[in-house]
């Protein structure tokens, strides 16, 4: 019990310290948000705009980071960061990140993981063409409409704006669902229910639960072309849960939960 004491001590520490390099940091350069990138009704009074600049830039560092670590791992095997790398794509691809793929010319799994994280980076850096809406949330799923335990969604494209939309539920922002928030939605984000921490996600800072929703939409508009028989449609969850935790955070339990529960060769 000590132990364990100690260790929920140490993470919340390495938590409070990231959360302060990433408040203090300039990683503004990397994207060039503006508020016209958010549909949102009464965005600005709220304050959304902010909320999702940070997870914007957020995914982008996560993103990176991943393709780097996939990148070194396949490098020199034998690190100890290497090792963990591996043991998570095993965990979430079913084989190592230098796994030929017979119908990618034998090339590594891992150069293809990696390369996917980057076009995800390079989507939300600058001349973003993504565009986010805040969809409006319904008992009957719709085109343009979030059902009720969505975090967000990406419609099958019929249009050339459905390419490039996400549209951004209410659990985006918190991650309650309206019955756990006692049948009152929230009011916006100024609302004090609000939590920067959700404790049902031990190890995710809100900012990293909000980019890892963002990485995986954004997997969807680049690599999915919106085909709900696609045996590959959902191997988002798996790249988001993957980024998560190889980037040393908690894992989004629903991303993992989805990722773990389809065959392997779906998930990559």
């Amino acid at each position: 019990m000590y132990d364990m004491y100690n260790s929920d001590l140490e993470l919340e520490a390495e938590l409070e310290e990231l959360m302060s390099v990433l408040l203090e940091s300039d990683l503004e350069s990397e994207s060039e948000t503006s508020e016209g990138d958010v549909g949102c009704t009464g965005c600005k009074e709220r304050g959304c705009f902010a909320v999702l600049h940070q997870a914007i830039l957020e995914a982008i560092r996560l993103a990176n980071a991943a393709a780097n670590k996939i990148d070194a791992a396949m490098a020199d095997s034998g690190s100890k960061s290497a090792q963990e790398t591996t043991r998570l794509f095993q965990a979430f691809f079913c084989h190592g990140p230098s796994f030929a793929v017979s119908g990618a010319g034998n090339a590594p799994s891992g150069a293809s993981v990696a390369n996917r994280f980057r076009s995800v980076a390079h989507e939300l850096g600058p001349g973003r063409e993504i565009m986010f809406i805040c969809g409006d949330t319904a008992s009957v799923c719709a085109k343009n409409v979030c059902c009720a335990d969505d975090f967000a969604r990406v419609d099958p494209p019929t249009t050339a704006l459905d390419r490039r939309t996400i549209f951004l539920c209410a659990r985006f922002w918190d991650a309650r669902t309206s019955a756990e928030l006692g049948g009152n939605p929230l009011r916006g984000l100024d609302d004090p229910r609000l939590q920067l921490v959700d404790r049902r996600f031990p190890g995710l800072p809100e900012v990293d639960r909000r980019a890892g929703i963002i990485i995986h939409e954004t997997l969807h508009l680049l690599f999915d072309l919106g085909d709900d028989a696609s045996p590959r449609r959902f191997d988002a969850h798996c790249y988001a849960a993957f980024a998560l935790r190889v980037n040393g955070f908690g894992g989004d339990p629903s991303a993992v939960r989805r990722c773990l529960s389809l065959p392997c060769g779906n998930r990559i």
